[in-house]
């Protein structure tokens, strides 16, 4: 089991990683600056001591900044559990996924000049991974498969609780806390990355005019394909709210059903 303890000594491991890499290069500094006294060229110090400076780092660095954790595998051969992984597969297929960071609605002189759009979305690229997540398993080693969102901050899915990771600093979520919504969202696509998996529902114009057709006054008008995305909206407690943009068709509810179904599961 994961507990916030075990993830608060994770956190500790990683302010005395900070304070190694000072003392460790403190000295170099120092001998760096009194090569003109000793008449020791700069380049046999850096090629000898160098390489053994930053080995005998990394080395403490690794060992240290770990925590290796053993799950019971019928946790995560639980049934609940296994339907929330095999749906949560289902939106990591998609070939592309956004996290929301801002969303306002426009004026209509506004819209014209955001091809007719009622409100002015702001995205940036996502993840949805299953197994070896970078950042995570790196530090936190299992003996079972780990999915999850990486989103600004991540939210990761595990047997027995969830993880997010805010101003460097890992911390348990209760699957008590998790609320999710599920629906559809369409969105006019004018990105240089297209995705095939998501339903063109619809086109556009860059520049409209009132009736919504395209503003011939401008010549480098454009049609622009209006894409339906699946959307989430995931929030656990106050420590993590996001919305999702998941371009598979289709996905979006199956885990949100999941999840619910897993949360009401780990209450019984």
């Amino acid at each position: 089991m994961l507990t916030q303890e075990a993830l608060e000594q994770l956190n500790r491991k990683k302010a005395r990683r900070w304070l190694l890499y000072a003392v460790g290069w403190f000295p170099a500094i120092i001998i760096a600056a009194l090569v003109p006294v000793i008449k020791i060229p700069l380049t046999i110090l850096v090629i000898i001591g160098g390489p053994i400076l930053v080995w005998i780092i990394f080395i403490k660095d690794k060992n240290a900044n770990r925590l290796t954790l053993s799950y019971d595998p019928s946790l995560a051969e639980d049934a609940n559990y296994l339907k929330l992984m095999e749906a949560f597969a289902g939106v990591a297929k998609s070939q592309k996924i956004h996290e929301q960071t801002s969303s306002k609605n426009i004026t209509q002189q506004e819209s014209k000049r955001n091809a007719g759009a009622g409100s002015l979305v702001s995205r940036k690229s996502a993840g949805a991974v299953v197994g070896n997540v970078i950042g995570f398993l790196s530090k936190i080693h299992l003996n079972i498969k780990v999915f999850g969102f990486q989103t600004s901050p991540p939210l990761y899915f595990l047997p027995d609780c969830m993880i997010t990771r805010i101003s460097g600093q890992w911390l348990r979520l209760e699957y008590s806390d998790v609320q999710i919504k599920a629906r559809t969202q369409d969105f006019i696509e004018d990105g240089f990355f297209i995705p095939k998996d998501a339903p063109v529902v619809g086109q556009t114009w860059k520049y409209v005019n009132k009736s919504g057709g395209p503003d011939k006054r401008m010549k480098d008008n454009k049609q622009i394909p209006v894409l339906r995305y699946d959307f989430l909206e995931i929030s656990v407690g106050n420590k993590y709210q996001e919305s999702i943009y998941c371009s598979a068709p289709g996905c979006a509810e199956p885990f949100a059903q999941a999840l619910l179904a897993y949360k009401q599961a780990t209450q019984l």
